[in-house]
């Protein structure tokens, strides 16, 4: 029978760093980050786009409000949070 031991903490963080940099390539934005433990945001949190669709909202004289409406309703924001356990288990919850 094999014993399992707690990995070092720098070990348990580097492994962090691997998912977060991994959830930060698939879309994701670093919104706090600890030791052990990081949240990453998703979805339409992004005011540049609220800015784009202003613009072209003003420059097609309204008619863009309805693509900005439909934007907005269907890309909701969510968060994950990433837990690296004592054995170096990382887990994704939302």
């Amino acid at each position: 029978m094999t014993d399992v031991s707690p990995l070092a903490d720098a070990d348990r963080t580097s492994r962090l760093d691997a998912a977060v940099a991994q959830a930060i390539a698939d879309g994701g934005r670093l919104e706090t980050r600890y030791p052990h433990h990081a949240v990453i945001r998703y979805g339409a949190g992004n005011i540049a786009m609220h800015v784009t669709f202003a613009v072209l909202t003003v420059f097609t004289c309204g008619f863009f409000v309805f693509p900005w409406i439909v934007w907005a309703n269907t890309l909701r924001e969510y968060r994950v949070t990433l837990d690296v356990d004592p054995y170096g288990e990382v887990t994704r919850h939302r």
